[in-house]
């Protein structure tokens, strides 16, 4: 009978550990493919802060983030413990603010993080006490470049580029929370890089940005821009016709961070002569101007016409975010080349 007790026993011991491993490998495979419930939705278009004939896109919201991404974070600390002291003046923050916008999540944060905010009013009628950028044609396009054109000689180490509200639904890694994406990023992807996009989800934009994977009736409505995509590429760029790629495909939407070297590798006359087009031109209005430059945003800072990443390869060189992946797979995230 003694016997019999203690094989039982060791069968329940084996069942709860077994129950054991698999409550974990499915919140494992919940973080990895987004499988927790929807916590709210937010309207927004394909091209992200500017929103016409807007989308609903669901979103997995903020309160898996630090649990979770505690689990998946590598085991090598030394991948994500900050490697510098930093400073007020490394980080300048960049945003395109309307009034119905909110930016009051953006001082506390900036004062935790540190970096100084560059916030650009985008209404004609200026809102008071914000920066006025040289032109509001192309909403967060006109503020990026007319601060990079502003600025180009006294830019600090590395200049973040955000929308106003804290909440995007294009923020899909850790919940819907820019601030939160910030705060795990990994600047030795930045440095490594130059230009890193704060999304790692391809869609919209990979692989072919010209051709949607999901068609909305904004792709019909400015379908004539996308028709003449390769010659404004070709004038904004400044690349001979017969140079322009082929295809062209990009992580959506808009909100990324480039080194202070980076922005410069091109001439300060490469952003004006952009900045003027969007100020100047009468092909199309704000929403199709923005469409084009946030088409052209990797080219502009260093990246190859397709700049699609693994998604997973991505969250790993982004964020830390390197596994093990179902298939048991754990990643190197990029480090920054020696000197």
């Amino acid at each position: 009978m003694g016997s019999f007790r203690d094989q039982a026993q060791r069968l329940r011991i084996s069942a709860l550990l077994k129950c054991l491993v698999a409550a974990c490998v499915f919140l494992h495979l919940c973080s990895v493919y987004n499988w927790l419930p929807s916590q709210g939705h937010i309207a927004q278009g394909e091209t992200g802060h500017t929103t016409k004939n807007s989308t609903t896109v669901h979103f997995t919201d903020v309160q898996h983030s630090s649990a979770i991404a505690d689990m998946l974070l590598p085991t090598s600390s030394h991948f994500m413990v900050p490697s510098r002291n930093w400073t007020i003046d490394d980080r300048n923050i960049v945003v395109a603010k309307t009034r119905d916008e909110n930016v009051e999540w953006l001082l506390p944060f900036c004062e935790e993080y540190l970096c100084k905010p560059f916030v650009y009013t985008m209404d004609q009628e200026p809102e008071e006490g914000l920066l006025v950028p040289q032109t509001t044609q192309g909403h967060e396009a006109a503020a990026y470049l007319s601060y990079i054109v502003t600025n180009y000689d006294q830019l600090s180490p590395y200049t973040i580029f955000i929308h106003a509200n804290e909440d995007q639904w294009h923020n899909e890694l850790f919940g819907s929370k820019t601030s939160t994406a910030l705060r795990f990023l990994r600047y030795e992807s930045v440095d490594a890089n130059g230009f890193v996009n704060l999304r790692c989800t391809g869609i919209p934009g990979c692989p072919n940005t010209l051709v949607p994977v999901h068609r909305e009736p904004v792709d019909d409505e400015y379908a004539y821009v996308a028709d003449k995509f390769f010659e404004l590429y070709s004038y904004l760029l400044q690349v001979p016709i017969d140079q322009v790629p082929e295809v062209v495909g990009h992580l959506c939407c808009g909100q990324f961070v480039v080194t202070r070297d980076q922005i410069r590798s091109r001439p300060k006359e490469d952003y004006e002569r952009i900045l003027t087009w969007a100020a100047t031109t009468d092909f199309t209005d704000s929403y199709g101007i923005g469409w084009t430059v946030e088409k052209i945003w990797h080219v502009l800072f260093g990246r190859e016409a397709v700049d699609c990443p693994r998604l997973e390869q991505c969250r790993c060189d982004n964020y830390g975010w390197c596994g093990p992946l179902p298939d048991g797979e754990i990643l190197i995230p990029i480090m920054p080349h020696s000197s």
